[in-house]
């Protein structure tokens, strides 16, 4: 009796040692995970990085040896990039292979085996079976190569309470059922996360185990006045100073690394009605205010002694009439400070020197903006981390967007609802970039939500509550590298500030 099966050729088709940095339920999740990790380390290319349909999920997977060696060197090149990955041993085939920088005809040859010049990149001849990249590459890396290759250490265990974390596997905060466990690996592949943990039946790559500390918290301004529904926080990440914006009053309050109250500021310097604010790295103050001193909406411009340095009228810029600003985030790449309005969809983006530059919309903008919704939903929020991608929050859409430092979009993430994992009322984010971690501030379910930066969920701390870690409608979020969050607790008219390990 003769079974129909693959046509694999003459015998079965040979294992080879890859490594799998995820895996997703859609393709376009898994394309988004591909042009990132290309675009934050290019070197993958010379590792042949490829999507594969295995079963019913995508899976993103790098390189191809017959030795576990050099995969596992691999492995620890890859983590600074892409945190927790798994080491398989699985069939790579031509026939499920969706995308790959490298060309398809030789996905079955091991590296050391192609020809020269094979798919086009030198490079990947240049690619041995000891896992090594070609020699340009090398050199790069050498310097990198001890620190990288040391075995990642254990992550800390999970504290019970209101800031626990609640980390899932499977996406949209649901716990993948048994059926889902094998799915992604085939049946002859084995697992290996960078842990060294022996078998690793996730369809996922391994998600971080989070914890979250209290450290202190802040009620009191330098002159002893309570922090009444304190609206917005941001931070001097060079000083390690706190910035609070009190809701119900026209003052900015500033804290010492130690959270020491140092100095306050307000209607006397010219606060009338403040909104956020970002200190840029010339160590000045840009304040965001829907009125001003004998004014209209507008950035006021603080040196470091609280003086007034310029207004940035928006009334006076094209189009910006009825614009009143809300919150500011300066690009560190580019210098270009970017300011949302109260309801408004489009941002207005100022050059380094606060010229007027555009104004900016999501749908519409960069080369791959047909990912975003049209209308341009309102933008509560906007944030940039410390490689000058830019993330845009929508309150309305319970949903960030992520663009590079060009303005290109990359990829969404979020999505509504009142249950773990989702976005109810989302006021504000921050990026952890040390931790490759960001928290996103939910007004109306008092949490904090986690994301890591190709924007899927690992968890969620705090509750209702007056304690320590608990909220009662947070309204902002700000990091304070490495490692703290600082929150405005609105209705316990507090900041916490708050420690995050992974």
């Amino acid at each position: 009796l003769l079974l129909a099966g693959p046509a694999w050729g003459e015998g079965t088709p040979p294992l080879f040692h890859t490594v799998q940095v995820g895996s997703f339920a859609r393709q376009t999740d898994a394309e988004r995970a591909f042009d990132r990790l290309l675009a934050r380390w290019p070197a993958a290319a010379q590792y042949e990085l490829r999507i594969e349909k295995v079963g019913r999920y995508y899976a993103l997977r790098i390189g191809r040896f017959n030795k576990s060696a050099p995969a596992r060197r691999l492995q620890s090149k890859l983590r600074p990039h892409t945190g927790a990955t798994l080491l398989l041993k699985a069939y790579i085939l031509a026939q499920r292979t969706i995308r790959t920088t490298a060309d398809q005809a030789l996905l079955t040859t091991p590296m050391a085996e192609r020809p020269a010049g094979a798919s086009g990149q030198e490079a990947q001849a240049a690619a041995t079976d000891n896992g090594q990249p070609p020699p340009a590459v090398a050199e790069k890396q050498e310097a990198q190569e001890a620190s990288e290759s040391a075995p990642s250490p254990v992550p800390p265990q999970q504290t019970a309470g209101p800031a626990s974390i609640d980390a899932v596997a499977a996406e949209g905060g649901e716990e993948p059922g048994p059926a889902d466990q094998t799915t992604d690996i085939d049946a002859n592949e084995t697992a290996q996360d960078s842990r060294g943990a022996a078998e690793q039946p996730s369809p996922e790559a391994p998600l971080p185990h989070i914890t979250v500390n209290f450290v202190a918290e802040i009620k009191t301004d330098d002159l002893g006045r309570p922090l009444t529904n304190p609206a917005t926080v941001f931070t001097d990440p060079l000083q390690q100073e706190i910035y609070a914006v009190a809701g119900n009053e026209a003052q900015v309050a500033i804290f010492d690394r130690d959270f020491y109250p140092v100095a306050s500021f307000g209607s006397g310097r010219g606060v009338v009605a403040p909104t956020g604010g970002v200190v840029d790295p010339q160590g000045r103050i840009l304040l965001a205010q829907i009125r001003g001193l004998g004014s209209g909406p507008q950035l006021t411009v603080y040196n470091g002694a609280f003086f007034e340095e310029k207004r940035v009228l928006f009334a006076d810029l094209p189009g910006g009439g009825a614009f009143q600003p809300d919150q500011v985030a300066i690009n560190p790449k580019t210098g270009v400070a970017y300011v949302t309005g109260l309801a408004r969809s489009k941002v207005c983006t100022l050059n380094p020197d606060l010229s007027f530059r555009s104004w900016f919309q999501l749908a519409g903008a960069g080369k791959k903006a047909e990912g975003v919704e049209a209308p341009s939903p309102p933008i509560r929020d906007v944030y940039a981390d410390k490689d000058g991608y830019l993330y845009f929050l929508s309150e309305n859409k319970s949903r960030i967007y992520v663009f590079d430092q060009d303005e290109t979009f990359l990829f969404a993430f979020g999505s509504k609802g009142g249950t773990t994992g989702k976005l109810s009322r989302p006021r504000a984010l921050a990026v952890l970039d040390d931790l490759r971690l960001i928290a996103v501030v939910d007004y109306m379910r008092h949490v904090l939500v986690f994301f890591d930066l190709n924007g899927a969920f690992l968890g969620e701390a705090g509750g209702l509550g007056w304690g320590p870690k608990w909220f009662a409608y947070p309204t902002h979020v700000a990091a304070m590298p490495p490692d703290r969050l600082v929150v405005a607790d609105n209705f316990n008219h507090r900041l916490q500030v708050l420690q995050v390990e992974v």
